[in-house]
């Protein structure tokens, strides 16, 4: 928005202003909207996705490309209710761990790593 423009109304008629503004804002509007829908979840956080399985009572070791060492991570998906955790082997700029507490059952599933 280019609010150099409205020196323009400066002997018009506030309606006039007005107008222009909510016109010039509709259209700022409307092009942030459009660029914001097409985003995904993942691309609105820093953040390393991975898939796959851990047997029950297994730690599992998930390689990301953070460069910073990861503090939290979201279970996005699972295919059963299994309970993973931060694993023992504290994480790094290059690996994290998370471990599935479970006593029988295998995770599977997908884990957004975070920093």
């Amino acid at each position: 928005m280019k609010f150099k423009a409205i020196k323009r109304f400066a002997d018009d008629t506030t309606d006039k202003a007005i107008s222009w503004i909510t016109t010039e804002l509709n259209a700022c509007l409307r092009e942030l909207f459009i660029g914001l829908g097409k985003l995904t979840f993942e691309d609105n956080f820093l953040s390393y996705e991975w898939s796959g399985s851990i047997v029950a009572g297994a730690e599992q070791q998930i390689t990301h490309n953070l460069r910073v060492t990861p503090t939290r991570f979201l279970v996005v998906s699972a295919t059963n209710v299994n309970t993973i955790v931060f694993g023992p082997t504290a994480p790094t700029s290059e690996v994290f761990y998370v471990k599935n507490i479970a006593s029988t059952s295998t995770f599977t599933g997908k884990v957004l790593v975070l920093p």
